[in-house]
């Protein structure tokens, strides 16, 4: 059994867990398999955290080293029998609201047996040993009979946390970029979109979704056009969304955040090394996607390791809004999952899991699985109509399609 602390990006969620906030953080994901036995789904999961520590972490009361690593995975596997498949989105929705309680292993895998004969595995997981890049990682340890330490394990988490707090203090030289960077503005500026509404009102039931899809030849186009100029699809989708800021808002620089993997060298395989926001101002003018990716990638190269900044000390450098609430902080995310995966000796696929948290601001996820790109935009229907939310997003698409009409 060993002790670690947490990394600065992760810290804050440490507070969920020890009464000070009982909202879930997690992050779930979903897969539909035929009729595993459970035995099965057992000694695969037990194996994938034997290659990755952090999935044998609970929280211990300590401040200076708050998870607790345990020697041996104690993988217990629920099992819930007889679902109605019509009722499995409720039941999902369960796994993703479960609170995590001290000297509890930080994920909840629970195999759903449904009537018509297959099963769902739910894997809650807190956001404290899980994110983005993280499930694309236990995806394909899922499909590897025998996971490699290199390929599956990375380097420990621990050593992320040390590099973390080794390389960021509150008055190190990144934190005083970042705050002449942004010059007054806040790491959560409101961006004045003209469809947000009800700016008053505070948020008290779920967020919805939006989403628009773009496959086949459309796609080709644009990953060739984003190829030749050496940036990635990522970077074309934030000149894009720049592009549609400066018509929808008026203005020529917006606040936006964006996710960045904060992972320094040799932690590419690392279940748990959380990514984190950047606060990005971003020159935001009705141009052409050409125009607008030049001035985007500049703004992004600008920031250049500044990026690695753990964002909990941008927040605490900066400063919020101070508006009664923050009724339009515009974040773009980013990664990739497939949509079926190779898992006990099967084609497990991926399975949606329906949020139930209200979201703040327009959120513009970004996800490519093979020949599909999509831009799911979750918000909350007290800030926004639906027509007006499905116009913005197809009005992104139609600028990243732009150099090829």
């Amino acid at each position: 059994m060993e002790r670690w602390p947490l990394s600065l990006t992760q810290e804050s969620y440490s507070r969920r867990l020890r009464g000070l906030d009982e909202r879930p953080v997690n992050v779930t994901l979903a897969l539909r398999l035929g009729d595993p036995s459970r035995e099965s789904v057992e000694r695969r999961l037990s194996r994938i955290s034997e290659q990755a520590p952090l999935l044998r972490a609970s929280l211990s009361p300590a401040d200076a080293a708050p998870l607790t690593i345990h020697d041996r995975p104690r993988i217990r596997l629920l099992e819930t029998t007889g679902v109605d498949p019509a009722d499995l989105a409720e039941h999902l929705q369960h796994d993703t609201r479960h609170v995590f309680a001290e000297d509890e292993l930080l994920w909840k895998p629970r195999l759903i047996r449904l009537t018509d004969g297959s099963a769902v595995l739910s894997l809650a997981f807190h956001h404290i040993v899980f994110d983005g890049v993280s499930r694309g990682l236990f995806l394909r340890a899922l499909g590897t009979e025998s996971p490699a330490p290199a390929a599956h394990g990375g380097t420990p988490y621990v050593e992320f946390a040390r590099w973390q707090r080794a390389n960021f203090t509150e008055d190190g030289p990144d934190v005083r970029f970042w705050r002449a960077h942004l010059a007054g503005l806040a790491h959560n500026q409101h961006v004045n979109l003209g469809f947000a509404r009800n700016l008053d009102q505070p948020l008290d039931s779920a967020s919805r979704h939006e989403s628009v899809r773009l496959t086949g030849v459309e796609l080709w186009q644009i990953l060739r056009w984003g190829r030749r100029r050496g940036v990635s699809l990522f970077t074309q989708v934030l000149a894009a969304l720049a592009a549609a800021l400066g018509e929808a808002t008026g203005e020529p620089e917006n606040v936006v955040r964006a996710t960045f993997h904060g992972r320094p060298p040799g932690h590419e395989g690392t279940i748990g090394c959380f990514g984190q926001d950047v606060t990005l101002r971003l020159p935001t003018k009705p141009v052409g996607l050409a125009e607008s990716l030049t001035s985007t990638t500049r703004a992004w190269n600008e920031l250049g390791d500044h990026r690695f900044t753990p964002y909990g000390l941008v927040r605490r450098a900066v400063g919020g809004s101070t508006l009664p609430f923050r009724p339009v902080v515009v974040t773009l995310n980013s990664f990739s999952t497939p949509s079926a995966v190779p898992a006990f000796g099967q084609e497990a696929t991926v399975v949606e899991v329906p949020e139930s948290l209200p979201e703040e601001g327009l959120h513009i996820q970004l996800s490519q699985a093979p020949n599909t790109l999509t831009l799911e935009c979750s918000y909350h229907p007290v800030r926004f109509a639906a027509a007006d939310v499905r116009a913005f997003l197809d009005r992104v698409t139609a600028i990243l399609r732009e150099p090829h009409r």
